[in-house]
């Protein structure tokens, strides 16, 4: 009967399920006083119109704003070295993040400019790694795929990447996608879920809705128009200081906590 917040922060479809079922799930929400969502894609989803009453959203902040300038200036250092054209996936290592296909996008890449490379990092879901690897092998581009494992700080990816990939079909939010934006990393994700929010195709990354081959095409774009990918990041760059900051997430949240002390 205490006042309360429930942050929801994923759609709950598989591989997550619910520990006493959906039923249970909803009746317990409805009696909160305010629900927050990390996206409409999740709202939408996960609230139905009879739960969907006191709910907002508010994007994660990913960083304070004073480290955005930071990022930037790292960024440029960064690209002074010459080096193939680099893109990276990040996240668990696992079927839903999408990094088999961002190997197999990178093959076809490769056949057109072999000037590319790619960089897998994150720790591995079931034994995925190897059978990763061995597509990288049998791809013929084992020398262009470098698996980094798990990383502490993904930021020491961002500053390596020319781009970043983000090809999970159910990201709730993505917060890879804002961490690279804030790294002036031109993202490309798959259109869907919350990526569709965080990414206006054409002006703060590439969105893209095929497979393999479309990702391809994306990338191959960003390969030959080095400008352009600078531009995506950078665009990306200020769309991620404007709008996911911690301190603008802060305060949200803390607009959101007031008004439910309010309530009689």
């Amino acid at each position: 009967g205490r006042r309360h917040v429930w942050h929801i922060r994923e759609f709950g479809d598989p591989p997550l399920q619910h520990d006493w079922g959906v039923r249970l799930f909803r009746w317990a929400l409805n009696r909160a006083s305010a629900k927050v969502a990390v996206s409409n894609a999740v709202r939408s989803h996960v609230l139905p119109a009879e739960l969907a009453q006191n709910s907002h959203v508010i994007y994660n902040g990913i960083a304070f704003e004073h480290e955005f300038d930071r990022f930037r200036a790292r960024k440029e250092i960064a690209r002074k070295k010459s080096r193939d054209f680099t893109f990276a996936v990040l996240g668990l290592v696992a079927p839903w993040k999408g990094q088999e296909e961002a190997i197999m996008a990178l093959a076809e890449v490769a056949k057109a400019d072999g000037h590319v490379r790619l960089l897998v990092a994150g720790g591995s879901h079931e034994g995925y790694l190897d059978a990763y690897k061995d597509a990288a092998i049998r791809l013929g581009i084992a020398d262009k795929v470098e698996f980094l494992g798990y990383v502490d700080d993904p930021y020491e990816v961002y500053f390596q990447a020319d781009a970043v990939l983000v090809c999970a079909r159910i990201e709730g939010m993505g917060r890879v996608a804002v961490e690279a934006m804030s790294a002036c990393c031109p993202v490309i994700g798959f259109d869907a879920g919350g990526t569709s929010e965080l990414i206006q195709d054409g002006e703060t990354g590439l969105l893209y809705r095929g497979g393999a081959d479309e990702l391809a095409d994306c990338m191959l774009r960003l390969v030959r128009d080095r400008a352009k990918a600078r531009e995506l990041g950078l665009c990306g760059w200020y769309a991620a200081r404007e709008h996911y900051t911690i301190e603008r997430y802060a305060g949200q949240f803390h607009n959101v906590l007031v008004s439910v002390c309010r309530e009689r």
